[in-house]
């Protein structure tokens, strides 16, 4: 390519003998026309009787033969400058054409390598923000180690409610070790943070079963206990999370929010003996199932609102189950046996306008409508 721009360069500069040629051919085809215009005036100025002795001597024809040769030298001379013309322009076009070709070439090269850089730039600022997040993921691991054997060591001078982590109650065991280690653990937790609270639970002389149901009555008997257990999920929100739907973690939660009874609670809880470390991660692995819960942007699976179908007037009862059917998509038979059964829970919703229809609606028809 280079070699072709520079050889087109070279037939350019050659030029300057075409461009002398031209100049040459100019005053050829001026001298051509000037003496041809000359002669054409002398024919032109004879008399009759000069005319017809000229022509008898052939001095008229030698002045025509003449002039038709200058004529011809005049198109000689035309010819050769159009040629001359046309082979510049054609010279001057294959350069401009190879000179954009070669800065096409080289735009492209450029675009490549900048790929390639750009390329370069996006792996080794990915290696590097994965190296950073590891650092920090063993900074902070060393952090919780750090933390886990400072608990460990200053245990004698730990205090729970006013009283000496030693003289807890199995209640308040549970309690203390599952926050204090939810808290320390950040929620993200290792085998080794493990067995350093299983070492803090020798120390504690945390061991033995106890009847899960009992366990489960007497915190339930312990409000502020509750409280203290569902303050260490920092984006658990009451208002926000008006019911929850789940294990004994979000029934806990609901009767924290007054939504349901302790008996309810109770239901939920097999009566078999448990052992009480156990309970422990139990309680550990729920609060970080809550925190999960309340931090997806979609956790319609968890939360939503309970509707209640407490009583059904006989004469609408045929009303009834068209509302049953428009908003449960359940089949006409499915509704009348739903209603068979009054009072029962009609299911969970996560939509709240829909839900607020549905009630509406029921209510209506002489239903008595609750919603949880």
């Amino acid at each position: 390519m280079d070699l072709t721009i520079e050889q087109l360069i070279e037939k350019q500069t050659n030029n300057l003998t075409t461009q002398g040629e031209l100049a040459l051919n100019t005053f050829e085809a001026m001298h051509a026309i000037s003496t041809s215009e000359a002669r054409w005036r002398e024919l032109k100025e004879q008399g009759k009787l000069k005319r017809v002795f000229r022509s008898l001597t052939g001095k008229n024809r030698k002045i025509e033969q003449a002039m038709t040769r200058d004529f011809i030298t005049f198109q000689q001379c035309a010819q050769q400058s159009i040629e001359n013309l046309a082979e510049r322009q054609s010279l001057t076009i294959d350069l401009l054409l190879m000179i954009k070709h070669s800065q096409n070439l080289i735009q492209t090269e450029n675009n490549r390598k900048f790929n390639e850089i750009n390329k370069f730039l996006k792996a080794f600022l990915s290696d590097s923000q994965r190296k950073m997040n590891q650092l920090s993921e063993r900074i902070d691991s060393l952090e919780v180690n750090v933390q886990m054997l400072t608990w460990k060591a200053t245990l004698e001078r730990m205090t729970f409610r006013n009283k000496s982590v030693f003289n807890l109650s199995k209640v308040e065991q549970g309690i203390y070790l599952s926050t204090s280690f939810y808290r320390i653990s950040k929620g993200k937790w290792k085998n080794e943070d493990i067995l350093l609270l299983e070492m803090i639970m020798d120390h504690l002389d945390v061991r033995g079963e106890v009847e899960f149901r009992g366990w489960v009555s007497s915190f339930l008997g312990e409000h502020s206990l509750i409280k203290h257990y569902l303050d260490f999920v920092p984006s658990y929100n009451v208002e926000g999370h008006p019911y929850i739907e789940g294990n004994l973690i979000f029934a806990l939660v609901k009767y924290n929010q007054g939504l349901i009874n302790k008996r309810q609670v109770l239901e939920t809880v097999p009566r078999s003996k448990v052992e009480i470390r156990d309970i422990v991660f139990y309680l550990i692995n729920g609060l970080a199932a809550l925190e999960t819960a309340c931090k997806k942007e979609d956790i319609a699976q968890q939360i939503g609102y309970e509707m209640l179908l407490e009583s059904v007037h006989p004469d609408e009862r045929i009303y009834v189950h068209s509302v049953l059917r428009k908003y449960l998509k359940l089949s006409i038979e499915q509704c009348r046996e739903l209603t068979k059964q009054v009072p029962i829970s009609l299911g969970i919703f996560e939509d709240e306008q829909q839900l607020l229809q549905m009630k509406d609606e029921l209510e209506k028809l002489d239903c008595v409508v609750v919603i949880n």
